[in-house]
């Protein structure tokens, strides 16, 4: 009873218009604001986030945190994608079923279908896929998340054509990458930990799973709980807070679409 009458409020009470035009500036603010209002409205919080200004506090810092990072590496800000995820609030406040939520990237690049690609938040909403793909966060790959996925290749097979379309996909259980700094495309392993990498630019090479690319330009292994960190990305955890590792945020069940 007590759900059907908040759920009555936000649809009375609620905003009438849609989302539009948030700028930049104002993103990590008014995007956490409505994730937390849905999470304490629908009665769905988090353990660590028993108040709100926690909620609003957290989210933004991890907001501002990727927007940051999209920045830096020159992606484009996509206001009408906002608008977008956020509108799903006012038609499905409590995000019960996942078929109304968005897929588009808040922040995007330019590289296609099959091309490398890097996360610069947690949740994936920022990448330097073009927008419409969404990069994989296993083997770094920008893919279409309507299409079926590329064939998986073997260490020293070719993995771009002449015209730089992808054959497949080097698998990454395998520790392989698509290297392009060779005459002819092919997949190899991937740097273990202490060995050279590199995530942006020209040269593409990432590290192994169970590692990052470190600011110093050398594979690191993933920070466990505890440890300290700068980034999230940084964490096994995915998640940093207060320059420490510490554990993923968990949505109680029924609550996993909470973050648009």
């Amino acid at each position: 009873m007590r759900l059907l009458l908040v759920l009555a409020c936000l649809v009375s009470c609620g905003p009438q218009a849609p989302y539009s035009n948030v700028e930049q500036s104002t993103l990590a603010k008014t995007y956490s604001e409505v994730v937390c209002d849905q999470i304490f409205d629908c009665n769905c919080p988090l353990e660590e986030w028993l108040e709100k200004d926690s909620c609003l506090g957290q989210l933004e810092s991890l907001l501002a945190e990727g927007r940051k990072r999209a920045e830096q590496a020159g992606a484009i800000y996509d206001p009408d994608c906002v608008a977008k995820r956020l509108n799903v609030s006012l038609t499905n406040q409590c995000l019960e079923g996942v078929e109304s939520r968005e897929s588009c990237l808040i922040y995007h690049g330019s590289e296609g279908e099959g091309m490398p690609c890097v996360i610069f938040d947690v949740h994936n909403r920022m990448s330097n896929c073009e927008q419409g793909l969404r990069c994989n966060a296993v083997n770094s790959i920008c893919e279409d998340p309507n299409k079926e996925h590329l064939p998986q290749l073997a260490e020293g097979e070719a993995c771009l054509t002449e015209e730089g379309k992808p054959y497949g996909n080097c698998d990454p259980f395998q520790g392989l990458f698509c290297d392009t700094t060779v005459p002819i495309p092919e997949c190899r392993p991937r740097p273990f930990e202490g060995e050279p990498c590199s995530t942006g630019g020209e040269i593409f090479r990432p590290c192994r799973l169970g590692n990052f690319c470190a600011m110093s330009g050398q594979c690191q292994a993933l920070a466990s709980l505890g440890e300290s960190c700068s980034h999230g990305l940084e964490c096994e955890s995915a998640r940093c807070d207060n320059d420490v590792c510490v554990e993923s945020f968990r949505l109680p069940g029924g609550c996993s679409g909470f973050l648009l």
